[in-house]
């Protein structure tokens, strides 16, 4: 017999390069700093505002090669599934769909429906469901999945810049220096601007530093705020659990040597 396995293997290897394609852009976009300082001396009269504020938005090609990840990754999971059928004999397998669900009972009940999985070898399916993909239980696969039927629905996920942090110094009065780091309520998502400092207009903080962003994911709620390249290799990493722990069951059951 061919070796089963070596589909999926090629399919994760594919999302991968991908990955780092998807870090070279990321990687691009942030090293060209694309924010500039400013001082907004409008919106709170007698006061400046000090803030770090992003005028370009992250490259259109980012959600596309996004997307190349995720549906690679998730056809690594149904690969898997349906090299193990073959593994066990079956010459015509159709339903081999790695189960998820939005929660354990409707993950049971899609098995008990027959919806799902119906080709691939119980002790198969019972290693899938030990990998618990639905929300609350593995959330990387449960966004994954997300993320695949997501693209199924809309154009395209946004990719927005999170992550934002800051540490730099401020000369205050009686040249009192600061040194900061501010992250979380200072950063304004949808401004996309990050407020260091908020001084007496006839006040210069003179302010310098190191400011530091990194690209995220919108529209996935587990994986919110986090950055995207950090869970793009947490995705793969699992679907690669899934994948090696399929073919070592289906060796240790005596379908493949």
């Amino acid at each position: 017999m061919a070796d089963v396995f070596d589909s999926p293997r090629a399919t994760l290897r594919r999302a991968h390069q991908h990955i780092t394609e998807f870090k070279a852009i990321v990687g691009d976009f942030l090293n060209s700093k694309p924010w500039s300082y400013v001082i907004d001396k409008e919106s709170q009269p007698g006061q400046n505002i000090h803030k770090i504020q992003f005028s370009i938005q992250p490259p259109n090609t980012l959600p596309s090669v996004l997307f190349d990840v995720a549906i690679n990754l998730r056809s690594v999971l149904d690969q898997s599934g349906y090299a193990a059928a073959l593994a066990s004999g079956k010459t015509a397998p159709k339903r081999t769909a790695f189960p998820f669900a939005d929660d354990l009972a409707g993950l049971d009940n899609n098995l008990k429906r027959r919806n799902v999985a119906q080709d691939i070898p119980s002790e198969i399916v019972t290693l899938f469901v030990n990998f618990k993909p639905y929300k609350g239980g593995n959330d990387t696969l449960w966004a994954l999945n997300k993320l695949c039927n997501t693209k199924k629905h809309c154009a395209l996920v946004p990719l927005n810049v999170t992550k934002a942090e800051a540490k730099f110094s401020a000369r205050l009065p009686n040249n009192f220096v600061v040194g900061t780091g501010l992250s979380g309520s200072s950063w304004n998502p949808d401004k996309k601007e990050l407020i260091l400092a908020i001084v007496a207009s006839d006040l210069n903080p003179y302010i310098n530093g190191r400011f530091t962003f990194d690209i995220g994911i919108e529209g996935i709620e587990t994986q919110s705020g986090n950055p995207a390249t950090r869970v793009l290799n947490a995705m793969a990493s699992e679907v690669e659990r899934v994948l090696v722990g399929a073919e070592a069951e289906c060796r240790r059951l005596g379908f493949i040597k």
